[in-house]
């Protein structure tokens, strides 16, 4: 059931990536994006899979004597895997926060708890090379440099269980690809979650821009002879210079 999910995530249909497409850049997409360009780079270059190398020569490591030549030289060779495996993922990364960070005015994202998802060891592999804390943090910065706003979404927002026509949460387990709801709904997790984080998204961006409307209300206009003052100031400040 799982390898089921995960190919319709990494395999979205034609209208499901349309969608996503003019979404405000929810991040749950965003990974999946991710970990489907590497897939799609990982088959094109037609090499052997990082990770099954990674362990055959970890193996091959651990059978040296620590110290010796032989161990050293097997050090190199494990470590020229895990170099291309950090430099893909990070290449992937930038492609990404930078596409998301220079297209889209507002992004939604989620504040997971990676550390409790870690824990799960099935996933705990695929979760680490996703590298989200590094995707927040790139797209952060990179957002505030192109003048876009990076809308984080309470980590206990049910984003997932919720049904996205009327509300409801439903109690799903992680092995539950699909939500049905008694209104009628049955649409796949992501997708379903995609929708609710994109609404709570816009309403915190508009409950945000309330609050500096009415603090910028109450905010008392300065009078003609303040205006004065400030520009006898500045006039003889500037007379201070030759």
């Amino acid at each position: 059931m799982i390898v089921r999910v995960r190919k319709i995530r990494l395999d979205p249909t034609a209208e499901r990536a349309r969608y996503f497409a003019r979404a405000c850049g929810v991040a749950r997409f965003a990974y999946n994006w991710a970990l489907a360009e590497w897939t799609r780079q990982h088959k094109e270059d037609g090499k052997p899979n990082e990770h099954k190398c990674i362990v055959r020569l970890s193996r091959s490591m651990s059978r040296r004597q620590k110290g010796s030549a032989n161990w050293a030289k097997a050090k190199a060779r494990l470590a020229r895997p895990h170099l291309r495996v950090a430099n893909v993922r990070k290449d992937a990364l930038h492609k990404l926060t930078t596409t998301l960070a220079t297209n889209y005015p507002a992004i939604g994202i989620e504040d997971l708890n990676v550390r409790g998802m870690l824990k799960n060891g099935k996933l705990a592999r695929a979760i680490a090379d996703a590298g989200f804390f590094e995707f927040r943090r790139q797209l952060e910065y990179k957002a505030a440099m192109a003048g876009a706003q990076v809308i984080v979404i309470e980590r206990f927002y049910p984003g997932s269980k919720m049904s996205s026509d009327c509300g409801v949460i439903h109690a799903l387990m992680l092995s539950d690809g699909v939500v049905e709801c008694g209104c009628g709904l049955k649409m796949d997790r992501d997708p379903n979650a995609t929708i609710n984080i994109r609404r709570q998204a816009l309403a915190q961006q508009s409950a945000e821009r309330k609050v500096l409307a009415d603090a910028s209300a109450t905010v008392k206009p300065a009078s003609e002879a303040e205006n004065a003052r400030f520009a006898k100031r500045c006039a003889d400040y500037l007379l201070t210079f030759p």
